[in-house]
């Protein structure tokens, strides 16, 4: 993951990004992806699928 973060940077730093745009846009993401999983766990676990049943 951090390799990833690091090419994205660099990739960003190459079009004229700046580093702290830059930060905020990979913290953007990351916060995404974290809420995506969140997302999949709830919806998988057992206490969710039982409450849609009730």
């Amino acid at each position: 993951m951090v390799t990833a973060c690091i090419r994205l940077i660099e990739a960003l730093a190459q079009a004229g990004v700046t580093p702290e745009q830059a930060d905020e846009l990979v913290a953007t993401i990351e916060a995404g992806a974290v809420a995506a999983a969140h997302t999949v766990v709830s919806e998988d676990s057992p206490s969710h699928t039982q409450e849609e049943a009730i």
